[in-house]
């Protein structure tokens, strides 16, 4: 279930380096108390005579009180990752996170073990201020938003979504008491907010990805799966895909060394090509 509660996503998806941003939100412990009591009393008050007709069996119990559970939680949800088992309905809202300027692979970055935020973008550009949505204020909106991205979420894509500007952004951020340091800084509100997806590439590009001299984003995994001349297409250079391999390489991900490798020879016949 990509649902969880509020204290988990403080602790983890939109948590900054410095400890900010995530929708808080009251558990419901003692609904879902009444929901486990409530079918407690209804087996224990069914007539023994009548038990094998109007008894539900432990199976059908069970599926009546999961279901009734998952109504009762149904405003605990958070701003949170999903896992890979998305549901029907939640495929179909699904926005794509990145703009044409992003070139993934061929790949579901979440069959890889690592956090899976990471190829493309930093942890400033991925993380939002707890203050920036407490502003918003309207936990069941920022959730909904928050699920049709699946898992990889955006301050830039919070922004434009709810219609914010600079000013209001800094107002709220540097101009008043925030309850959480924050990581991104004016100026980079800024370029989030200036319609210059380049410029927002550049600011933001993870260290394990390689940026080219349009400002188009390539990650690891582009870069093991294609060639020499696809690199050159792409006006990447040879120190932006070897820093993006060594940084991927510290990591010691198996599954990300194959492509790591992959890209190294495809590197040393561009450098070769220069």
């Amino acid at each position: 279930m990509k649902r969880v509660i509020t204290s988990i996503i403080l602790a983890g998806l939109l948590l900054t380096s410095c400890g900010n941003a995530s929708i808080t939100t009251e558990s419901s412990e003692s609904s879902v108390e009444t929901v486990v009591t409530e079918s407690s009393e209804s087996t224990t008050e069914s007539s023994s005579a009548e038990a094998s007709e109007e008894i539900p069996s432990e199976s059908e119990d069970e599926s009546e009180t999961i279901s009734d559970s998952s109504e009762v939680t149904e405003t605990e949800s958070s701003i949170s990752a999903s896992e890979p088992d998305e549901s029907s309905a939640q495929t179909e809202t699904y926005k794509s996170p990145f703009s044409s300027t992003v070139h993934t692979g061929d790949i579901d970055f979440r069959s890889i073990p690592d956090d899976h935020k990471k190829w493309v973008y930093n942890a400033t550009f991925t993380a939002i201020p707890f203050d920036l949505q407490s502003y918003v204020d309207n936990n069941q909106d920022i959730d909904e938003w928050a699920q049709s991205y699946d898992w990889q979420i955006s301050l830039q894509a919070f922004i434009e979504d709810f219609g914010l500007t600079a000013d209001e952004i800094k107002n709220v951020l540097f101009e008043q008491e925030t309850s959480f340091p924050v990581d991104v800084t004016p100026d980079e509100i800024d370029i989030l907010c200036s319609g210059d997806q380049a410029a927002i590439n550049r600011t933001f590009v993870s260290e394990y990805a390689a940026l080219s001299e349009t400002g188009d984003i390539y990650t690891i995994f582009w870069l093991g799966e294609h060639t020499a001349e696809d690199y050159k297409a792409a006006e990447l250079t040879a120190d932006a895909i070897a820093s993006a391999i060594e940084n991927c390489q510290t990591l010691g991900i198996e599954a990300v060394d194959a492509y790591c490798t992959q890209a190294q020879t495809a590197l040393t016949t561009f450098e070769a090509g220069q």
